[in-house]
């Protein structure tokens, strides 16, 4: 079990990094430089939407139908000081990334003011709830209010996905966003499994979309940003990535301690 978990982490791992340099590659080769347009017929943009659904598929069909012992802890990020220093830090980057996100991004934007403050407001209380719940976590309080408190951060990610589509929707070059997209998307997937009551079922699918999440929100690094843009996929995938290893291994290590 612990080798198949190991197996599973690698992948996602390998998968991730050779999309960052997927992605900045086709990011510098895939569009035209005067008009913006998508440049058909990339190698690199073809081979990194087959490695998205490469990576999707081998997640999906590595742990849906498995079985697992329930893991009695509950959530699996803050079960452990370095797995709550993980989520500590994100809360760190991911609030940094809100404050400086509306100057680097939306600030050309006459009417964007309120949805402006509202992301920076709607950034710390998603960094403040996940620190909460992570600091319960680790005292071993096991409630729903703690379960609660894990989904802001899903919203916080919902809000993100929504601004995406405010700005790009009418976008003709949309394609140069999509990987951000798909990661936002993944990462409430991904945080709203981790908010989910200790089963068998909800830890293979927090493994399932935490890890596809790392996945994209890796690959989306791989794009040009800006710094609060960094900051803040920088602190979904600390916190993901620490959910995704926590959930992976722990259950491994449980599933050989009954066997």
């Amino acid at each position: 079990m612990r080798k198949r978990a190991l197996s599973i982490a690698s992948v996602v791992a390998v998968a991730g990094i050779a999309g960052f340099f997927l992605r900045r590659r086709f990011v510098e080769t895939g569009f035209d430089g005067e008009t913006g347009f998508p440049v058909p017929g990339i190698a690199c943009g073809w081979l990194l939407a087959g490695l998205t659904v490469v990576t999707a598929v081998f997640l999906f069909s590595a742990t849906i139908g498995k079985k697992l012992k329930e893991d009695p802890r509950g959530s699996a990020a803050g079960a452990s000081f370095v797995s709550f220093l993980c989520v500590f830090l994100s809360s760190i980057l991911i609030v940094i990334g809100a404050l400086l996100l509306p100057r680097h991004t939306l600030a050309r934007f006459q009417n964007f003011s309120k949805i402006e403050t509202a992301l920076v407001v709607t950034g710390i209380i998603a960094a403040v709830c996940q620190t909460a719940a992570a600091v319960g976590r680790l005292a071993g309080k096991r409630s729903t209010v703690l379960r609660s408190l894990d989904l802001v951060p899903s919203l916080f990610t919902a809000f993100a996905l929504l601004i995406c589509y405010l700005l790009y929707a009418s976008d003709p070059v949309i394609l140069r966003f999509a990987w951000e997209i798909l990661a936002l998307a993944a990462a409430s997937y991904g945080l709203y499994a981790a908010a989910a009551p200790e089963s068998a079922v909800c830890r293979w699918g927090l493994v399932r979309w935490t890890g596809l999440a790392v996945f994209l929100l890796m690959t989306a690094l791989g794009g040009r940003h800006r710094l609060g843009v960094i900051l803040g996929l920088g602190g979904l995938l600390l916190r993901l990535a620490a959910e995704f290893v926590s959930a992976l291994f722990c259950q491994a290590g449980q599933h050989e301690k009954e066997n």
